[in-house]
């Protein structure tokens, strides 16, 4: 029985899932409502868990397949289900969200790389939803659905964020989003500079290439 093969990472994997399904079922029942993204918030929880449990305890031949199907469901389903419930003008890039970020996790997968290869899928849905729950203009969240899916599955590489530090002042700013509304402008503060962090280096390896470009033609 493939129970038995189950480690502790593999629970908060299933956890973060069945958070992610509760939450569309609350949507669907009860509106739209601060109470839905508490879900979302804590499927994040369980996702950080499963993490750091995996590292300690180590998963199952199938841990890292559970890993991304629950987060396909937590990260890519759920918060395009509130877009679409959001306003209607946003169906076309919830879906576009959809089909980006299961994309995105089929990579992951298969890459083995040592930090993330495009816009992780769990801050994409953070920060799209912060802009939901902060009721910005439907353009704006439009657009930025967009750019989200785009980065999703880009080569641009993102840290993974390893230190103590980082995650417990992530893992307090997402708890405070539960009782103080306004905490939700600081996970998208945190989300927004995550999402930009690679383009210096970006620029730099941009600059030093013509330099050398340049360099080697004067040569010639």
């Amino acid at each position: 029985m493939m129970l038995k093969e189950l480690k502790i990472a593999d629970l908060f994997s299933i956890f973060n899932a069945a958070f992610g399904f509760g939450g569309m079922v609350y949507l669907f029942t009860s509106g739209l409502n601060s109470h839905v993204f508490y879900f979302l918030y804590l499927s994040s929880f369980m996702d950080g868990a499963d993490g750091i449990a995996a590292n300690k305890f180590g998963k199952s031949p199938f841990g890292k397949d559970l890993d991304s199907l629950a987060d396909s469901i937590s990260f890519g389903v759920f918060p395009a289900l509130i877009l679409a419930y959001y306003n209607s003008t946003l169906i076309i890039p919830a879906i576009i969200f959809v089909v980006t970020s299961i994309l995105r996790l089929a990579r992951f997968n298969v890459v083995e790389a040592k930090n993330f290869i495009g816009y992780p899928t769990i801050a994409s849905a953070l920060l799209v939803t912060s802009l939901i729950r902060l009721n910005f203009d439907v353009a704006v969240i439009f657009v930025i659905t967009i750019l989200l899916a785009c980065l999703m599955i880009s080569d641009f590489e993102y840290l993974k964020i390893r230190d103590r530090l980082s995650l417990f002042v992530l893992g307090t700013v997402i708890l405070s989003c539960f009782f103080v509304s306004e905490a939700v402008y600081a996970l998208l503060c945190l989300a927004v500079i995550y999402l930009i962090s690679p383009f210096p280096l970006e620029v730099m390896r941009w600059w030093e290439k013509k330099k050398l470009e340049r360099l080697l033609s004067k040569r010639e």
